[in-house]
């Protein structure tokens, strides 16, 4: 990822603990996570494609990536009786040479 990428489009696949893909079919919301090397957390709708397999996507905004760093990224599922968080995975975000 470079710093201020717009439109890349980040496909996620969520697994449980034991790898299974999550049923997404009763997912009132999911949305991701994004921790930014400063510490602001923020939080991004996600799109999705394939409930029964877990299937999700996110377009990238111009502030979402905004600072040169290694981002920490989390997924939130909320059902209507339980919330469920992915593991926090690493995203590098390099400078632009221009």
């Amino acid at each position: 990822m470079q710093k201020g990428d717009v439109g890349v489009k980040m496909y996620f696949y969520i697994q449980d603990t034991t790898g299974t893909l999550v049923d997404l079919t009763d997912a009132s919301s999911v949305s991701l996570l994004i921790r930014k090397p400063n510490n602001q957390v923020i939080s991004r709708q996600l799109t999705i494609t394939n409930p029964s397999r877990g299937e999700v996507y996110y377009l990238t905004d111009g502030q979402d990536f905004d600072v040169v760093g290694t981002y920490q990224l989390q997924i939130k599922i909320v059902f209507s009786n339980s919330v469920f968080y992915t593991k926090v995975f690493p995203e590098k975000v390099d400078d632009s040479l221009e």
